[in-house]
């Protein structure tokens, strides 16, 4: 989370006077609502809603859903994958040895 924060910004989405600016979240492709919390990528500039950002990058994809920069390095990508399955493992055997 500490590099999702450093490379985005949250902001709390607000309506703009131009009504044929219809802004929408590229992953769920909902539009933004009043109050909307946002994540905006810092080098690209692309603007998702924050918990779907959030999902898809902790979904080990490091990258932009659009435009496919990278946003996390994909050294923590892939370890926090591999923590990912190691957990899920561990919670496989315990079930395992439980019903054993």
């Amino acid at each position: 989370m500490a590099m999702i924060n450093k490379k985005s910004a949250t902001f709390a989405y607000r309506k703009r006077a131009e009504p044929e600016l219809v802004e929408f979240c590229s992953i769920c492709l909902s539009e933004f609502a009043e109050g909307d919390v946002g994540r905006e990528l810092v080098d690209c500039k692309h603007v998702f809603h924050r918990h779907c950002l959030e999902k898809w990058l902790q979904r080990c994809r490091p990258t932009c859903p659009l435009c496919r920069s990278l946003v996390v390095p994909e050294v923590f990508a892939t370890k926090y994958h591999q923590m990912q399955i190691e957990w899920e493992n561990d919670g496989l055997r315990r079930n395992w040895l439980l019903s054993c």
